[in-house]
């Protein structure tokens, strides 16, 4: 017997249509009681749970959070009924929750995908240095393919906080000699660049997908190529100073709501995008952990990151060796911090992530393979 009536609900959902204006952008689904796997598959066959973006987990409870102006209310309801609510906007964020997410160039979402880092930098947070010769490079992104990564991420810029920016010629010397060999050798790569003549030129030399830390707003040509490539788009929020520098992200930032926030930015880039010419299905959204939030935001971003599956689209979280990992576990070197970036984005899987960006594949790859034996 579900613990809430479907008067009592239709009654709240009235109440919020008589609000007013506003309604499409402060009305949230936060999915509860997730199951994954096997459990999520029998809840789903049993009619006790929703489907996850269209994956085995699934998800039991919802909570229906309103935002108007400085106030936020929530209550929480059983999905059986939600899904019997005749409004309109309702069963369209139900929808989204719920939807499959279809294939995007080469990547299928049936299954978790592991994006693997490869920053051909001098400066970046955890491996600047390690990999900023082309040959070096090369075999690095060849062994996290042999390691399990569905995908490499290759960056020729870093966007640590404090770090400089790097001329488009510079980024194109460091990531397109690496393109070109990894892409020729059968491995997918993506890039990771801000910059739209960079974009350009990594699509040219086989990268299959863009991941823009500015989603889509740094640079006005990064635009223009990615709907022009058809290919898929990450968008990913940060606060970057308004010359493009990443040095000020960090500085006090400031959120009414950090979910709810982040939430309402990323939708508006879905929206952008589509009017100029993307496919939705071709985009992927990240919260940017760490790009300019507090650490109370990151955990505020992971405990919550099923509310990002209303968007209707999948996620990517990048949460790998970042400094609020070191602060909870009193690790100050990034390259030991890889323990808790696993259990983190086993997490982020078990709340339907389709994709996790990390450093140490291998043991990612392990963690998962063994998560997943468990799960059914």
């Amino acid at each position: 017997m579900l613990a809430h009536s479907l008067p009592a609900f239709s009654s709240a959902i009235e109440t919020m249509r008589e609000e007013g204006e506003g309604m499409l952008s402060s009305l949230y689904l936060q999915p509860k009681g997730i199951l994954f796997g096997k459990a999520g598959r029998d809840a789903q066959e049993k009619g006790y749970a929703l489907p996850l973006a269209g994956q085995d987990t699934a998800f039991s409870l919802v909570e229906v959070i309103r935002r108007k102006n400085d106030k936020v209310t929530k209550r929480l309801y059983g999905t059986g009924e939600i899904v019997a609510v005749t409004d309109s906007l309702i069963q369209e964020k139900i929808g989204q929750l719920c939807g499959i997410r279809p294939k995007s160039g080469n990547l299928a979402f049936s299954h978790p995908l592991i994006m693997g880092v490869l920053n051909v930098t001098p400066d970046s947070f955890s491996d600047g240095g390690q990999f900023d010769d082309v040959g070096l490079a090369i075999r690095q992104g060849q062994q996290l393919r042999r390691d399990g990564a569905d995908i490499i991420d290759v960056g020729g810029e870093s966007t640590r906080p404090g770090a400089a920016e790097v001329g488009v010629e510079i980024e194109k010397g460091r990531v397109i000699p690496v393109l070109e060999e990894l892409v020729s050798a059968g491995i997918a790569c993506s890039i990771d660049s801000r910059h739209g003549s960079v974009l350009e030129s990594a699509l040219g030399a086989g990268a299959e997908v863009i991941n823009d830390v500015t989603a889509l707003t740094q640079d006005s040509l990064a635009m223009k190529v990615a709907a022009q490539a058809s290919v898929p788009v990450v968008l990913m929020h940060s606060r970057l100073a308004p010359e493009g520098e990443s040095g000020d992200m960090g500085k006090n930032p400031s959120y009414q709501d950090v979910s709810l926030d982040i939430y309402d930015y990323l939708e508006g880039r879905i929206n952008c995008c589509v009017a100029a010419g993307i496919r939705k299905e071709n985009i992927i959204v990240d919260p940017g952990i760490g790009f300019g939030k507090t650490l109370e935001d990151n955990l505020g971003l992971l405990k919550n990151i099923a509310l990002f599956h209303g968007l209707g689209v999948p996620l990517l979280v990048g949460l790998s060796r970042k400094r609020f990992i070191g602060v909870v576990s009193g690790e100050d070197d990034p390259a030991r911090r890889d323990p808790g970036s696993i259990a983190l984005s086993l997490e982020m899987i078990r709340q339907g992530v389709q994709i996790v960006r990390v450093h140490n594949v291998a043991d990612m790859k392990q963690a998962l393979t063994c998560f997943m034996a468990i799960s059914g």
